[in-house]
């Protein structure tokens, strides 16, 4: 397999990339957004107040912690990347290989092995490749042409756990 591949990011391929790079994030604040309120509850009930009370209290923290988490952290994320980020608008080439994959810019170029990814999986305008430890790399659908999309579709299975099987 060997295939290039060139196109120019946009402010939707931004969101993808944001919502790669969060998700591990927010999966560390799903178990305190339930536990914490939770303990807090459970000390508040120990000390004598009702039930009630209790949920009054929690209830609105709760609310509010979801709303950071889930909606507040990824917009903020998402601004500042589209305005920090030299990503929108520049000409980019990704390489395919069988054995590395690279990404070339007009300032820098990038080549690695399989091996760094752990999976990947196919959206309906992206294929999406993540990393063990780190966000990802997406490949928008619009700069490929459908044969190339249809090689890129056998060829990904071969050398990554696919996330959708």
């Amino acid at each position: 397999m060997q295939m290039e591949i060139r196109g120019e990011y946009t402010k939707d391929d931004l969101k993808v990339l944001a919502a790669l790079s969060l998700r591990p994030t927010q999966q560390l604040y799903y178990p305190g957004l339930v536990i914490g309120p939770f303990i807090v509850g459970l000390i508040l009930w120990f000390q004598g107040e009702s039930v009630l009370q209790v949920l009054l209290f929690i209830l609105p923290i709760q609310a509010f912690l979801m709303v950071l988490v889930l909606w507040l952290f990824p917009y903020l994320y998402l601004r500042r990347l589209c305005r920090e980020s030299n990503l929108v608008g520049n000409h980019f080439c990704i390489s395919v290989w069988n054995d590395t994959f690279a990404i070339e810019t007009a300032t820098s170029q990038t080549e690695v092995k399989w091996d760094i990814f752990s999976r990947f999986r196919e959206e309906k305008e992206t294929f999406v490749l993540e990393l063990l430890k780190a966000p990802g790399q997406i490949i928008p659908k619009r700069w490929l042409t459908t044969k190339e999309i249809e090689q890129l579709r056998d060829f990904l299975p071969t050398v990554l756990p696919n996330l959708d099987e």
